[in-house]
């Protein structure tokens, strides 16, 4: 069933790695650099009890459930900054019914992009 837009009332934004070669490659670099690509409004939902468990989340708090209209700038490469913190990806599954997408992402400790973000 197709998600109201009302339960997509939050604000996400969607890092990629920059396209640059840069040229920084070995040992010890910091490989290319994340950019910001988008700002999306999405459903976001805590991952606790039984369903954490059920889908996987070995640690649920820092584990968040988005849910936002399919865009081809999300992958499951990209970042998302949600609340001045950090997500990875860990799972990233579409609906071509729908044209939705949810992603399961875990917090990135060590990793804040929310400074890369443009004002609104």
């Amino acid at each position: 069933m197709a998600q109201s837009s009302g339960f997509r009332n939050k604000r996400v934004a969607i890092m990629n790695r920059s396209t640059d070669g840069g040229g920084d490659f070995g040992r010890n670099s910091a490989g290319r650099p994340f950019v910001y690509e988008t700002t999306v409004w999405a459903s976001v939902r805590f991952n606790k009890g039984v369903k954490s468990l059920r889908e996987g989340a070995v640690d649920a708090y820092d584990t968040l459930i988005f849910g936002m209209l399919y865009t081809p700038k999300v992958s499951r490469e990209s970042m998302l900054v949600y609340d001045g913190r950090t997500f990875q990806i860990q799972s990233f599954n579409r609906d071509y019914q729908t044209n939705e997408i949810q992603i399961t992402a875990v917090e990135a400790p060590g990793k804040d992009l929310s400074g890369l973000i443009p004002c609104e």
